[in-house]
């Protein structure tokens, strides 16, 4: 009789609820940790980590259908194998972490309807996604909404209000920015490749290659590299093929291409096409499914920037878990999951109280220092809220079309 009780008022706080959410629902599909049979609407009290025992829940927002779907899903994986991991060894302090993920769907508007979501349904941190125009606009929204984020945003824009010059106080990188990443590529070209002229080209919609391109210009010329020429062309573009010829013609040692995986795979092809024969020098979106999608076309004087050796140190572990689960050989994105999982982790630890999303985020500004991840230890900055000493490999392929790793180089900066 008393089960029969518990579970009509159980009933009956669950109309409550649904009676009082009138806040609009996006079109967003919520994937499900492993085992969850669906995700909670709305989570209750106990839920977000009010009672002893309870749940806590974190969100997470990636790319499952667009043009990064491929390192969406591996952040994914990442994200819910850390979660599983911190639930076997006891949860937070005795509560069962949760995560419910959304898809942007590489759509700036859909990421922001996503991150108010997740904040209506009770989610006390969350995930974003390796995304600069994902992160960018939701920046804003979470001063209001006060919600930490912790993603691979990488452009500057997304952790330092650009107007201001203070940081987004709910904004958090876990991998070096585009500044810093841009900055290992110019220096290797110059001192590595020996390049003495170079053209860029990139995607002038999209943040995260803007904020490449200017940096690794600005480095280059500081070391009297000429730059030939710098082509851009819009989200929509195809063919390129204009653009690389007028770069062609002023015969760079190189050409510097900083966009998304598939883009860059576009580009690759078509200025083999046309014959060039210089390096092509990339950022780190040159990952699987870039060898399929140039396959055909011979990879050769390619360079580009390859976050972590993924068979040493921390990654090693969940490179295997992910070999041994999915069949596949994974990208480092399957440590950016993880890794901003635990950063979130390691402030619920230690807060006073896991619902109290400002002091989450101030714990994640000022305590995160040495936190075990996949990825090693990652210490945040306060003053920028980006990694110190954190540091990415160069790589190239070799004749099997396997990413071979040339070194490690930290920034400048």
């Amino acid at each position: 009789m008393k089960k029969k009780l518990m579970a009509l008022l159980a009933v009956a706080v669950m109309l409550v609820f649904v009676l009082a959410a009138c806040a609009p629902k996006t079109d967003n599909t919520p994937t499900q940790t492993p085992g969850e049979a669906e995700a909670t609407p709305a989570p209750s009290d106990e839920a977000s980590g009010d009672a002893d025992g309870g749940e806590i829940l974190i969100g997470s927002i990636q790319d499952l259908s667009g043009a990064m779907a491929v390192a969406g899903k591996m952040t994914t994986w990442g994200v819910e194998r850390a979660v599983a991991d911190i639930n076997a060894a006891g949860g937070i302090n005795g509560k069962t972490l949760k995560v419910v993920t959304y898809d942007c769907k590489l759509d700036p508007n859909e990421g922001v309807n996503a991150y108010n979501r997740l904040v209506d349904e009770g989610a006390v941190a969350i995930v974003g996604p390796a995304l600069s125009n994902i992160g960018i606009p939701i920046a804003a929204v979470s001063e209001e909404k006060k919600v930490p984020f912790v993603g691979q945003f990488m452009d500057e824009r997304a952790t330092i209000n650009e107007q201001t010059g203070e940081v987004w106080n709910y904004m958090f990188l876990a991998e070096p920015s585009c500044l810093q990443q841009a900055q290992i590529m110019a220096n290797y070209s110059v001192t590595e490749l020996g390049i003495e002229s170079v053209g860029i080209l990139y995607d002038s919609s999209n943040a995260y290659a803007a904020s490449h391109a200017g940096p690794f210009q600005d480095y280059v010329e500081s070391k009297g590299v000429e730059v030939v020429g710098v082509e851009t062309f819009g989200a929509d573009a195809k063919d390129y093929k204009a653009q690389i010829s007028k770069l062609m013609a002023k015969n760079p040692d190189g050409i510097f291409i900083p966009n998304y995986v598939n883009t860059n795979a576009l580009a690759y092809v078509q200025a083999r096409q046309l014959g060039y024969e210089g390096y092509i020098i990339g950022n780190n979106t040159y990952t699987p499914p870039f060898t399929t999608l140039v396959e055909g076309t011979p990879i050769e004087d390619l360079v580009f920037l390859f976050n972590l050796d993924m068979d040493s140190g921390n990654t090693k572990e969940i490179t295997e878990a992910y070999r041994e689960e999915v069949g596949e050989e994974p990208a480092f994105n399957i440590a950016f999951g993880y890794d901003d999982v635990m950063i979130i982790a390691n402030a619920l630890k230690n807060v006073s109280d896991v619902t109290d999303t400002v002091e989450i985020a101030d714990y994640i500004e000022n305590n995160t220092k040495d936190v075990e991840t996949a990825s090693g230890t990652i210490t945040l900055n306060p003053e920028t809220h980006r990694p110190i000493g954190m540091g990415a490999y160069v790589a190239d392929y070799d004749a099997e079309g396997n990413i071979n790793l040339i070194g490690y180089y930290l920034p400048e900066d």
